[in-house]
């Protein structure tokens, strides 16, 4: 017996149909794939994994590294998380410092930013945020000193430099 059209054009249609289905759920399995390298990638520059282990391939604590007598492994470890925590630090405490300021309370914001010029040297932002602070108020002495302070750090910051001509520009139309 020789099949109809309209039963071959059924067939054909749910074949398409499954093939659509099965091409949706492979690039569905191809993207959690990639999503996960990428994850693994990640995470494995950051020190958190562990590639050399046969168990779960989770990292240990530097603690437990330096247990194991893995002395390497644990100071890249704890420089990791030292360098992971100065950042966040770094960031919160202009985040901080920016927050003082748009709440209007410029003397705190002032000693904020101050600390964090202080324990970072190289932190444009501080710079930045505090020489903008001090213009506001209008302490332009104070402002340039801390322009040329940041300018020995960061001799080429194009935002220091501009803040530093602006506020010369200023000084001279006066």
């Amino acid at each position: 017996m020789i099949p109809s059209l309209s039963a071959i054009g059924q067939t054909r249609a749910c074949y398409t149909t499954s093939m659509r289905h099965m091409d949706s759920q492979l690039l569905l399995k191809i993207v959690v794939i990639v999503a996960t390298a990428v994850v693994v990638i990640y995470f494995g520059s950051l020190g958190y994994l562990d590639f050399t282990s046969t168990t779960s391939g989770i990292a240990t604590t530097p603690e437990e590294l330096m247990a194991a007598g893995n002395y390497d492994r644990a100071i890249k470890s704890y420089r990791t998380q030292i360098a992971n925590l100065e950042t966040l630090t770094t960031n919160a405490q202009l985040g901080l410092a920016q927050s003082y300021e748009r709440n209007e309370q410029p003397a705190e914001a002032e000693a904020t930013y101050r600390k964090v010029v202080t324990s970072d040297p190289t932190e444009k932002d501080a710079y930045v945020g505090l020489s903008r602070l001090l213009i506001e108020q209008g302490r332009y002495d104070d402002a340039t000193t801390l322009l040329t302070a940041g300018l020995a750090e960061l001799p080429d910051d194009i935002d220091l430099l501009k803040l530093k001509d602006d506020l010369a520009n200023r000084d001279a139309s006066e």
